[in-house]
């Protein structure tokens, strides 16, 4: 049971720990495969299928259960077939783009970890034959070791960069890849329809020229240029150029490279052979040694070893079979779907339940043997709710606490634990001199004098009829704010409770013996000023969807333009029907009675106002971060 004080937090940590699980499994079953695959190793055109294979070895059939990522389990004959395809489909996609190069400090690949290693066919046979080097004075001359390493190095680097050429990788393979996973297959194996994927990249034998496109440009100045130059030591630039143009022509002749044409200005750009990779298993002894940002060690044992938890978690996943999923638990989650969550959390079917504070009280499952907090709780109570959870039938128990380097509660009782993990439990105070807490308490005393209902959304107390609306506030609401019979009762009973706040009060530099009253005199125009920010965003949502429609109805516009004005009118609409509360839920941010306690009119939970929310449109949307 793991705890965090922000309910979009758990739903986060929950994704990402299913994320976590899922790269672990296949890349378990990737290195199972390669295994048992032995020296031979795997191409490409068995791979998916042995990882496959690999994924159900530990079960009795010795296949991956389809219930663990199929929609129709229980399908047959050409149905099944179509639902493993599209699995393999899309394990072949996790497969490759999961070589990208990276620091992957906090979750290292089968590469970092030594446990996979690439060859490349006929590599060998390339190398030694001398008339294939012939037109390059400085690699003829050279070892055929020599012209090894070289070749190693680019193809290596191509590699780790995507620059591979195979249709898992093709972006026009995209939307047949979502689409498939989306049909065919159940979460967490279900692509996102916007999901960033990666694509293959192309390698480039020159220097970026002015205004072109997006690649991998392999000038002597380059990295790859620069590491090359060190490697064979070549004199001058020039040299270094000669040699990456006569290693990439070679290797393409030798179908190591496959050559391609994007555009005539970037010429002939180059992806490494899919079908020439030689996949096979390494011996997870020494980290992976990145040429490009470390420089090699002198001495083998010299060398950092491969991170141990990584390489037994690789090892041994797939062998265990270990496919678990994580839920979240927050006040956004409907309540069935907490109920049915709950359940199966205390029946060990759901093993991982990341959760806001509403799991600290009433919670009794005796088996819970670990609770872990993403953050320091606020109190020494919370705590104590938060780890009294596990170990509640006497065996022992782990409790975890994550101290955030950048926030000051964390690191104040990261250095100071025992004022938290034994510190006193000592009753919630509140600060009675906060003027807006109590004007917030006033404000509602009147309401419940006044018996005006707020209703679900402001569209409900507010004119929002016609082309341009006035939103102005309804008659009643009007009414109910003139009315002075509800103030002079609202007075009363803010008297009594004053009186007895008397003690405080005295000291406090904003009370005087009229406050009271200016509260009261006040109160209408709180009410409308209260009312200014929903009227701005309707405003502001309302003029964007008129400024869309018009370029949608523009004949004389550009495709792009009308398809770019649909998708912001589609936002401008998405925004009005939160801001008017559609949904009719009482967790909505523009619930009439939370959105007045975000704003400081009424109290809320979190005294003296709710924190307030921001409308943060898709900047996917917008032309300058297409793509992004």
């Amino acid at each position: 049971l793991c705890f965090s004080d922000n309910r979009q937090d758990a739903s986060l940590q929950a994704g990402h720990f299913n994320d976590f699980v899922m790269v672990t499994l296949i890349r378990s079953a990737l290195y199972n495969a390669l295994q048992h695959a032995g020296d031979q190793g795997l191409m490409f055109e068995v791979l998916p299928q042995k990882v496959f294979d690999a994924l159900g070895a530990p079960y009795p059939n010795h296949k991956f259960p389809s219930e663990e990522y199929s929609q129709t389990p229980d399908a047959r004959f050409a149905a099944a077939k179509n639902v493993d395809k599209a699995f393999r489909a899309l394990l072949e996609y996790l497969i490759y783009s999961d070589l990208r190069r990276g620091w992957r400090i906090v979750s290292p690949n089968l590469e970092q970890c030594d446990l996979l290693k690439f060859e490349y066919e006929s590599l060998d046979e390339i190398c030694n034959a001398e008339d294939m080097w012939k037109d390059c004075e400085l690699l003829a001359s050279a070892t055929p070791e020599n012209r090894k390493e070289a070749s190693v190095l680019l193809l290596d680097f191509l590699r780790s960069h995507l620059a591979i050429s195979i249709d898992c990788l093709d972006p026009d393979n995209r939307e047949k890849l979502i689409r498939q996973s989306r049909q065919q297959l159940t979460a967490p194996w279900q692509l996102d329809e916007n999901e960033k994927l990666w694509y293959s990249d192309i390698a480039y034998p020159h220097a970026k020229a002015k205004n072109e496109g997006n690649g991998i440009f392999l000038s002597p100045r380059s990295k790859f240029g620069r590491r090359l130059r060190k490697l064979l030591k070549l004199s001058s630039t020039q040299d270094t150029a000669a040699v990456i143009s006569a290693l990439i022509k070679t290797l393409a002749h030798g179908g190591l490279l496959t050559s391609l044409i994007r555009d005539q200005q970037s010429g002939s750009g180059y992806q490494v052979n899919a079908a020439a990779m030689i996949w096979k298993a390494g011996p997870g002894l020494f980290a992976h040694h990145d040429p490009f940002r470390i420089h090699q060690p002198a001495a083998e044992e010299d060398r950092a070893p491969a991170n141990p938890f990584f390489v037994k978690l690789y090892r041994e996943t797939a062998n265990r079979g270990l496919s678990m999923q994580a839920r979240e638990h927050t006040a956004q989650v409907p309540s069935d779907v907490r109920e049915e969550r709950e359940k199966l959390f205390r029946e060990a079917e759901l093993p991982v339940l990341y959760c806001s504070p509403t799991m600290e009280l009433g919670v009794d499952i005796s088996q819970l043997n670990a609770v872990g907090m993403r953050n320091v709780p606020p109190t020494a109570a919370n705590y104590a709710q938060r780890s009294g959870r596990a170990g509640r039938s006497g065996q022992p128990a782990l409790v975890i606490t994550y101290c955030a380097q950048g926030n000051s509660h964390d690191q104040y009782f990261f250095h100071r634990p025992e004022l938290m993990v034994s510190g006193q439990v000592s009753t919630p105070r509140i600060d009675l001199n906060n003027e807006d807490l109590n004007r917030a308490h006033i404000h509602a005393l009147w309401l419940g004098a006044s018996g005006l209902d707020l209703k679900h959304s402001l569209s409900e107390i507010l004119d929002v009829d016609g082309q341009t609306p006035s939103l102005a506030l309804k008659e009643s609401v009007t009414a109910a704010l003139k009315d002075d019979r509800p103030k002079l009762l609202a007075k009363q009973r803010a008297t009594a409770i004053l009186q007895h706040m008397a003690p405080d009060l005295k000291h406090s530099a904003w009370y005087t013996p009229t406050w009271l009253n200016d509260v009261m005199r006040n109160l209408p125009v709180n009410f409308e000023k209260a009312c200014g920010r929903w009227r701005t965003l309707y405003r502001a949502a309302v003029e964007q969807q008129d400024k869309q429609n018009s370029i949608i109805t523009d004949v004389s516009r550009s495709k792009d333009e009308r398809k770019t004005a649909q998708k912001l009118r589609a936002e401008a609409e998405a925004q009005i029907d939160l801001l008017l509360g559609n949904g009719k839920t009482l967790q909505q941010d523009f619930y009439s009675y939370r959105y007045f306690a975000s704003e400081g009119f009424l109290p809320g939970y979190n005294f003296p106002r709710l924190p307030l929310s921001a409308y943060i449109p898709d900047c996917r949307h917008t032309k300058s971060n297409r793509g992004n």
